[in-house]
């Protein structure tokens, strides 16, 4: 459970880097340019790193759906509008999610994996165009 708890946190502080400054600790609703950033994100991904994001975001909402609370419900509604993002990415590309090639970093979206074996299972960085910061 304390691996759940620190995957939690650490998507709590990623959300908290990414959030504007105006956004309150109570308005936990992602605002617009999020979303969009997200979607740009996809742009830039390969075809390999959008099927790893379909792997791990599945697994993300499989998660969030386990956990209570409101942070726990704006996570979910997150992730659902990230979920329609990718498939929208993954039709444009005429891809289909496939069965798990390797490991999943649970808390690393395809372009953030660092790991070696998870970059060779997944063929990660091999992509095309330059990635967000």
């Amino acid at each position: 459970m304390s691996l759940l708890r620190e995957i939690m946190q650490k998507f709590g502080r990623q959300g908290a880097r990414s959030a504007p400054a105006s956004t309150s600790s109570n308005d936990l609703s992602t605002t617009p340019a999020t979303d969009l950033a997200y979607a740009e994100q996809l742009e830039s991904c390969s075809d390999d790193e959008l099927l790893y994001e379909w792997a791990w975001l599945e697994r993300r909402l499989e998660a969030l759906a386990l956990a209570s609370g409101a942070d726990a419900r704006a996570q979910r509604q997150e992730a659902i509008r990230w979920r329609r993002e990718l498939v929208t990415a993954l039709e444009q590309r005429a891809l289909s999610p496939v069965p798990l090639r390797g490991p999943v970093d649970p808390a690393c979206h395809a372009w953030e994996v660092s790991e070696e074996a998870t970059r060779l299972a997944w063929r990660l960085g091999r992509g095309q165009g330059t990635r967000l910061s």
